[in-house]
Formats: C-alpha cells, sequence, structure tokens
C-alpha cells in the first residue's frame, strides 16, 4: 500500500467521523452497478453506518479499527490489506447495502457468491433484505429475493414481517405480491398488531382495501390495549379509513 492510498483511508474515516454522509458518496462514485472496489466498498459501508443513525466513535471500531490493524499487518508484512467487514458477514452487509441503493447487479453477484439471503442485521432490528426491499418499494427486488429462497413470512425482532413493512409503506404492489406469494395475512407482531393494523395507522386506503379483500382479518385486536385496525385508523386521524373499516 502506497502513501496515497494510506491517506485516503485517512481522509475517508475522518469525514466519517464528522458525519458527513453527502461526502462519502462523491468517494463511492454514483454510476457503480458492479462488484465493489476495496475503497468503495469501505465507504458503503460507511455510508450505510451513517444512515442507521451510527456516530463516528461507532463507526471508529466498525471500520477504522479493524482497517488499521489490516494497514499495520500489510506494512509489516506486504500481505493484502484486511478490509472491514470481510471477516462477518461482509455479503451480506453489502447485500442490504445493494437493496437500499436499489443496486440489481450486485445483489444477484452477491446472492450468486453465497451471501445468506435471510441474514438478519442485528443493527438494524433484524431486518431482512426483503424486509428493506418492501420499504424500498423495489418489486423487482422483492422478486428476485423471492426466486432465490427469501422467507416470505421473516420477521425482526419486532416481529413485523415484509407484508408489514409493505402495508405500513402502502406499496400496494408489493402487498399483492407477497399476497399472491403466500404471506402470511394475519401475521402478528409486537403486541399482536397485523398488517391491517399498519396500514389502517397510517391511512393507506387502497393498502387496506386490498388487505380485506385478500382475507385479511378486520377485527383483529391488539394485545395491548384491544384496539382494531378501525381503532387505530380513528387514533391517527385517517376518519376516511375508519369509516371504510366500520361497514365490516
Amino acid at each position: 500500500m502506497d502513501l496515497i492510498s494510506v491517506l485516503f483511508w485517512i481522509a475517508v474515516v475522518i469525514v466519517a467521523w464528522l458525519g458527513l454522509r453527502n461526502v462519502i458518496t462523491i468517494f463511492i462514485g454514483s454510476s457503480q452497478t458492479g462488484p465493489l472496489k476495496p475503497g468503495q466498498y469501505l465507504c458503503h459501508t460507511i455510508s450505510l453506518l451513517l444512515y442507521c443513525g451510527a456516530c463516528g466513535f461507532a463507526i471508529y471500531y466498525r471500520v477504522w479499527w479493524p482497517l488499521a490493524v489490516g494497514i499495520i499487518v500489510e506494512l509489516l508484512f506486504r500481505k493484502s490489506v484486511i478490509r472491514s467487514g470481510e471477516i462477518i458477514y461482509r455479503r451480506e452487509i453489502e447485500m442490504l447495502f445493494a437493496v437500499r441503493t436499489n443496486n440489481i447487479n450486485e445483489l444477484i453477484n452477491l446472492i450468486e457468491q453465497g451471501a445468506d439471503i435471510n441474514w438478519q442485521d442485528s443493527k438494524m432490528e433484524g431486518v431482512t433484505a426483503l424486509h428493506e426491499a418492501a420499504r424500498k418499494g423495489s418489486i423487482e427486488i422483492v422478486k428476485i429475493l423471492l426466486q432465490n429462497g427469501s422467507d416470505i413470512n421473516s420477521k425482526n425482532y419486532n416481529g413485523l414481517s415484509p407484508l408489514h413493512i409493505a402495508a405500513y409503506c402502502g406499496e400496494n404492489v408489493i402487498v399483492n405480491t407477497l399476497i399472491a406469494e403466500g404471506a402470511d395475512l394475519n401475521a402478528k407482531a409486537k403486541d399482536n398488531i397485523t398488517p391491517l393494523h399498519a396500514a389502517a395507522s397510517m391511512g393507506h386506503s387502497d393498502t387496506v382495501e386490498l388487505l380485506i379483500n385478500s382475507g385479511a382479518e378486520v377485527h383483529a385486536r391488539s394485545s395491548k390495549d384491544g384496539s382494531t385496525p378501525e381503532e387505530f385508523a380513528t387514533r391517527e386521524g385517517h376518519q376516511d379509513v375508519s369509516d371504510f373499516l366500520s361497514r365490516y
């Protein structure tokens, strides 16, 4: 590794420490679609951490410290740098980032390399790639993940399934696709919240109607206070949704 490369790594970490995510994206480059180079991978990892709200102190231990060890080893033994993330879940972290950035080519490449498609990110409440695709509204990525074995009813640490997430975000195309592929319409998250509760709470009338027409339980009750989807809608000020649900 030459001096310029070392200075590049140092500059990246300083920018990360200051939380300048926009500058990090300049290092990454906006047109990257193929496999990531080492420097781009590091920048993607830092950008992902900043996206998740990590502070510079956390990034130091997640990115810079492992990288620093690698630089020292290379300078002493002239061997390959130990890159951050290669030791633990490198492919899976890249896979989640590919989903978030809608990088389909990179996602397919990582799946072919053996990334665990149902891996749960412990730093993000146990979300899987399918949860993220549902949140982003990327139907093409959802289909790719399902075709390659994604657990359609996987739950994060709060018990939310991909259908919960899609319903909450009002992503009707994704909701319809997940239902058609066998998603549990009445999956229960924390406090027995169902996808219909999620859609009603956000006032997504079309999503509410889609779920009901597909067989969702209209009168499902939260175990916390016994609230139905109708009561969720009323509480959040979505009177049109509340009125619609009151007909059932």
